[in-house]
């Protein structure tokens, strides 16, 4: 399976629960869901795939927007749970 998800990627914020409306909190929550919508658009079966998964992730962003590889790659994770595509990201064995 492939997806394209369009725009530059947002790293998965930390989040309490006072923090949890911060902007940058709300971004990443948005950004996991268009990972979602993306993914449910793209994947169309009606459970999420099952057993260890691979996932091969490539991040463009602009050269001035400072984020960590793995922040990023957990929003990309979490936006496909969410989106139910997988049971939880522990599947993940190989990235």
């Amino acid at each position: 399976m492939r997806i394209t998800i369009p725009g530059q990627p947002v790293p998965k914020a930390r989040m309490t629960q006072a923090s949890k409306w911060s902007v940058g909190a709300r971004r990443s929550l948005d950004y996991q869901e268009l990972i979602a919508a993306h993914a449910k658009y793209i994947h169309r079966i009606n459970e999420p795939l099952d057993g260890d998964l691979s996932i091969n992730l490539r991040f463009f962003r602009e050269s001035n927007v400072r984020a960590d590889w793995d922040n990023m790659a957990k929003s990309a994770c979490d936006g496909l749970a969410y989106g139910r595509v997988i049971k939880n990201d522990k599947q993940i064995v190989d990235a």
